[in-house]
């Protein structure tokens, strides 16, 4: 059955391609931008063994992976608004889902994979490097539960800064950041006001006080029959921010992105 359409359509012998395309593309601002995290990485680890002081790899690897993660994919669909590096982008051989599919996993599940493998070769050249010139021994703990709930943590920004790129045509990852800023303002005034009615909570000098709120949460939760409340509470929120909130961003972006494309292949 011939293709009469290119959007609309999703095939593994023209998403393939694009990959590799993409890929090659790129490689040299990602080796880059690989190179410098893993030399910060590793010369603070020296630094650190040089001075015999205990040296945190996950605490700077959780820096690195969220700023640089969705600082990139703040800006990954930014190329499509600019002339004329858009035009070699509309014209790859792909439907808008298939660059749109590649734009997220490339951002999500190729990122946690690529920066975990950079994060673990950083973390073995700097320990044998240690000992090598300075006899001391890092703690080459690489793995730790704290990086898949840094993962799932990431898949919140992650949507929120992808639809930010679909959406504003520049500076796309500093606007969104300040849609960020101002919801998280909005959000914190509601907090504030609600406690304010609902739990009586003092407000002096705009700095929440909440030894009534937390008094009356303690003893509301406290209570066996409430208990369960509490936890269904916390994972409904996290269901919400890592499951729920990116999906619906993700495929907002979609139709944004369809948008772009449509209006430019005109």
């Amino acid at each position: 059955m011939g293709v009469k359409k290119l959007s609309g359509y999703f095939s593994l012998r023209r998403f393939g391609p694009l990959v590799r395309l993409s890929i090659y593309n790129e490689l040299r601002r990602i080796l880059i931008k690989t190179a410098a995290a893993a030399g910060v990485l590793l010369l603070l680890a020296l630094v650190c063994a040089f001075f015999e002081i205990d040296f945190s790899f996950f605490t700077l690897y959780a820096a690195m992976f969220i700023i640089v993660g969705i600082r990139q994919t703040g800006s990954v669909f930014t190329g499509y608004y600019r002339r004329p590096q858009n035009g070699f982008l509309l014209m790859l051989p792909a439907s808008p889902e298939e660059k749109w599919l590649y734009n997220l996993l490339a951002s999500t599940l190729g990122w946690m994979v690529y920066s975990f493998i950079v994060y673990t070769l950083t973390v073995f050249a700097a320990v044998l490097l240690s000992r090598a010139f300075f006899g001391y021994s890092l703690n080459p703990v690489w793995w730790r539960r704290e990086i898949a709930d840094l993962w799932l943590g990431y898949l919140f920004l992650h949507g929120f800064f992808f639809l930010g790129s679909a959406f504003f045509a520049r500076s796309s990852f500093f606007k969104t950041l300040l849609w960020g800023v101002l919801l998280s303002a909005a959000l914190w005034a509601v907090f504030l006001l609600s406690c304010r009615i609902f739990l009586q909570v003092s407000l002096r000098q705009g700095i929440i006080n909440l030894s009534s709120g937390e008094e009356f949460l303690f003893r509301f939760f406290a209570q066996p029959e409430n208990s369960k409340i509490w936890e269904r509470l916390l994972l409904g929120g996290r269901i919400f921010c890592q499951a729920v909130l990116p999906l619906y961003c993700w495929f907002t972006a979609l139709v944004k992105f369809r948008e772009i494309e449509a209006k430019d292949a005109i």
